[in-house]
């Protein structure tokens, strides 16, 4: 029988939503490192003066990076930390407050307007547009 096809259904199904667990813990777990190694650098790049680091002046390492990289440090630094605030409010459920410090501002106020002007939205905004996190507020 039908109770025993049922069954085996049932079980299969089992079967392919703990795979489907095991590959979404394991995907959670990578991109908490990805976090940790982001901020680990972001904190490596902040404590070291780049221009002093390679004897240059602070306005010629400038010039040189714009020459090269066609955008400013300070656009690749903000480029970078947007990024980062939308992979947060993405996959995380961290305060904007938090995410902003995570981020490297020190202004939450400050955040938010960046990140608007940068993305077109609000922060609170993107995170419901892009949210792959189970809703837990219903």
């Amino acid at each position: 029988g039908s109770f025993k096809d049922a069954l085996s259904y049932v079980s299969g199904e089992r079967a392919r939503m703990g795979a489907y667990q095991n590959r979404l813990e394991h995907t959670i777990h990578n991109l908490d490192n990805v976090v940790e190694n982001t901020t680990a650098a972001e904190s490596a790049i902040r404590d070291t003066d780049m221009a002093k680091e390679i004897g240059i002046s602070r306005s010629h390492l400038q010039r040189l990076y714009k020459q090269y990289f066609s955008a400013s440090c300070m656009d690749d630094i903000i480029n970078a930390r947007i990024g980062k605030a939308q992979k947060l409010l993405q996959y995380t459920e961290l305060r904007i407050q938090e995410i902003a410090v995570q981020c490297g501002y020190r202004n939450e106020s400050h955040f938010m307007r960046q990140f608007k002007e940068k993305c077109g939205i609000t922060a609170l905004q993107y995170r419901r547009e892009h949210r792959t996190l189970p809703d837990t507020d219903s």
